[in-house]
């Protein structure tokens, strides 16, 4: 009995990613935002005293943090609810506040620029109340009904006052709000570091180092990358007659930002005709949260052949 195979070949594998992401439409005031789509971005701010200092640079470190507030602004898709936060509030161990008028909005040009004039007006004073600033943070979050956020914090000390900022996310997170803290230490060391690394281990996030303006813009620039990976488990090969099966895997490799309504296309570029049924094409993943991944399996019948053919094969994912 003659053994009939069709060559599945990974290594020519065709792979297209398409980075299109709708805008999230703001729910009515009076309901509960979508999480899926909604889940809001927050820039935490130390603005500390010693953010008045010049950094590695020359350059003082707040003026710094503020270009890096305003480069996130404008990486972040229109519709992307954003705020910024402060702290401390009145030079005070106060667990800061909203900067005005970037409360939790959605990001359109006409905010971005609001924004720019009071990011621009921020100052340094004060200790650095870590822990009593994410509580605060998180109460206002709380308070707008989001069940799910990310927060990018950036500091150059460690916690002065107010308690063990780690202890405080731990509690935050146990109270069930689904909370991804990505930290990044501004020409940060010691005790200062190991705080901001607990905070983003506790919360699934991630700790970054920036030693100076520049590292400071890259590293929130990658924090705010959008894309989608998609990774494919096919066997080498496959007998005629037989059934393929080809299971694809998509992750959203956004930190910061929900891709919508991700859609994963199968299709073949070379001998198709072996494989006639594929049934669905197009299969819709729903909505992938920053970090997250869905995977789908087509089980595909394979047409009998009296020679050994090599097919090549296109997967595509879009938002």
């Amino acid at each position: 009995m003659r053994m009939r195979t069709t060559a599945l070949t990974v290594a020519v594998l065709l792979v297209m990613l398409c980075t299109l992401f709708g805008a999230v439409r703001p729910s009515p005031a009076s309901a509960a935002p979508d999480t899926a789509r909604d889940a809001p971005v927050l820039m935490v701010v130390d603005t500390s005293g010693s953010m008045g200092e010049k950094g590695n640079n020359g350059v003082q470190r707040l003026a710094d943090a503020k270009r890096s507030v305003l480069s996130v602004s404008q990486a972040l898709s229109d519709g992307v609810t954003f705020g910024v936060w402060t702290y401390p509030s009145g030079g005070s161990c106060s667990g800061g506040a909203f900067v005005d008028g970037v409360d939790m909005r959605p990001l359109d040009p006409a905010l971005r620029t609001q924004m720019t004039a009071d990011v621009l007006a921020l100052r340094p004073n004060g200790d650095t109340p870590t822990a009593p600033a994410l509580r605060a943070a998180v109460d206002e979050l709380s308070k707008r009904h989001y069940a799910a956020a990310t927060i990018i914090l950036v500091s150059d000390g460690e916690s002065t006052c107010g308690g063990d900022p780690c202890a405080a996310v731990k509690d935050i997170v146990a109270s069930g709000l689904d909370l991804t803290v990505h930290t990044i230490g501004f020409e940060l060391s010691g005790e200062g570091r190991d705080q901001l690394k607990c905070i983003a281990d506790a919360t699934g996030g991630g700790y970054h180092d920036a030693q100076h303006g520049g590292e400071l813009i890259k590293t929130t620039s990658a924090i705010t990358t959008r894309g989608l990976e998609v990774s494919v488990r096919a066997p080498a090969k496959v007998i005629g007659g037989g059934v393929a099966p080809m299971k694809v895997s998509v992750r959203n490799v956004s930190l910061t930002e929900t891709a919508t309504d991700v859609r994963v296309t199968l299709g073949f570029i070379e001998h198709s005709e072996m494989f006639r049924r594929i049934a669905p094409p197009v299969v819709r993943l729903g909505n992938l949260l920053p970090g997250k991944s869905a995977e789908h399996i087509w089980e595909l019948p394979v047409a009998t052949t009296e020679n050994q053919v090599e097919a090549k094969y296109l997967f595509m994912a879009a938002s």
